[in-house]
Order: structure tokens, then sequence, then C-alpha cells
């Protein structure tokens, strides 16, 4: 990994550059505050995993019944977040197990 971004400190920018897009990105998709996002801790996450179930369940029933605002990039945006902040939340030992 170090050829690919060079020294450690441009790794760190990278990591913090692509945290702050996830987050961004995030915001976009459920109505939340930023520190909302932010916080990393079971109860923040598990906010942040109530309101990505409520929004895909909303999203998803749009698309059943053909209203015209439905948007299938918008769908697969939250089911992608969804997935990554739900095992991004499990134990690791759990995650392992899940994958299989």
């Amino acid at each position: 990994m170090q050829e690919k971004y060079g020294s450690p400190a441009r790794l760190a920018r990278t990591v913090d550059t692509q945290a702050t897009e996830w987050a961004r990105n995030l915001g976009r998709l459920v109505p939340l505050w930023p520190y909302e996002i932010s916080d990393r801790s079971l109860a923040g996450r598990q906010r942040l995993l109530a309101a990505l179930r409520k929004a895909l369940r909303s999203e998803r029933q749009r698309g059943l019944s053909g209203h015209w605002t439905y948007d299938l990039a918008r769908h697969r945006s939250l089911l992608e977040a969804y997935r990554a902040e739900a095992s991004a939340a499990m134990p690791p030992g759990q995650a392992a197990a899940a994958q299989q």
C-alpha cells in the first residue's frame, strides 16, 4: 500500500478524504445531522441504521407502487450504505460468520 499512496501522511489524508466523502453522501441519503452521522458509538450506529431502514422502506414502497418519484440510484445507494453500516456495527466474530 506504501507504493500506491507514497507517504503515510498521504495515506492518512486519503483515508480522511474518503471518510468525509462517505459522511457527505450519507447526509444526502438520510435526514440526520452531521454529528449524528459521525457518531460511532453503539447507540449512534443504531440510530443511523434505523434511519437507513426507514429510508429504504420508503424507497421500496415508492418503487413497488410505481410512484414517479422512485429513484433506482437512490435505492441502490441506500442499500449499499445500509449493508456497509450494518457490517461495521457487527462485532468482529459475528461479521465473519455473517459473510459465510
